[in-house]
């Protein structure tokens, strides 16, 4: 009993009202930013974009989970600005002073971490298992590849949802969904363009 006290007053990264544990499906994101891609800081911007894109199409709702590796090993200059950049383009884009404007309303169910080696040593599917652990679901939706700019389609979220409902009670261990990406422009970008010529 005392083990259960203890543990629910532990805070979490997620709103405990909103989320449940086998009804919901937490989006595993992961992104490898190396030392050539923090040489050109409008490829830093496409791939943060990106996820970004990917974290708003999930909805604010539905818990998710982004890991950026990033690859602090000085590059051939020897410099260490275009690591310092990057890092302020994580937290820019992800944790701005400005919280009231509502353009973060989306990242209300998700973590953002930063895992920083020295050199390549994350794989890939390492980062992937980090993210999963880090889920507060029974259901996980991964491998969507951030670096090839794939956007969740729309429904991918809401299918995702139905599925994990329909198996919540079944042995079921994976499930696919269709038509789950594309590498269609930034969804965001889109629709505040169409709210601002309406």
């Amino acid at each position: 009993a005392n083990n259960l006290a203890s543990s629910s007053s532990l805070s979490s990264w997620w709103d405990e009202k909103l989320v449940s544990a086998n009804d919901d499906v937490t989006l595993a994101l992961t992104l490898q930013i190396t030392p050539a891609h923090m040489g050109e800081e409008s490829v830093v911007r496409g791939l943060l974009s990106v996820a970004d894109s990917n974290i708003y199409a999930w909805g604010a709702r539905q818990p998710s989970v982004l890991l950026i590796h990033v690859d602090s090993s000085p590059g051939e200059d020897e410099e260490v600005e275009p690591f310092a950049r990057t890092i302020r383009m994580i937290k820019d884009t992800f944790a701005p002073n400005d919280t009231t404007s509502g353009a973060v309303a989306h990242l209300r169910n998700s973590l953002v971490a930063i895992v920083d080696s020295y050199d390549l040593t994350a794989s890939r599917k390492g980062l992937l298992n980090m993210a999963a652990s880090a889920a507060p679901t029974r259901w996980v939706v991964s491998g969507l590849e951030v670096e090839r700019g794939l956007v969740l389609s729309r429904e991918a979220a809401v299918y995702a949802t139905r599925k994990a409902r329909v198996y919540a009670d079944m042995p079921v261990h994976v499930f696919a969904i269709p038509q789950f990406a594309s590498t269609r422009d930034d969804t965001r970008i889109g629709e505040e363009a169409t709210a601002a010529g309406a």
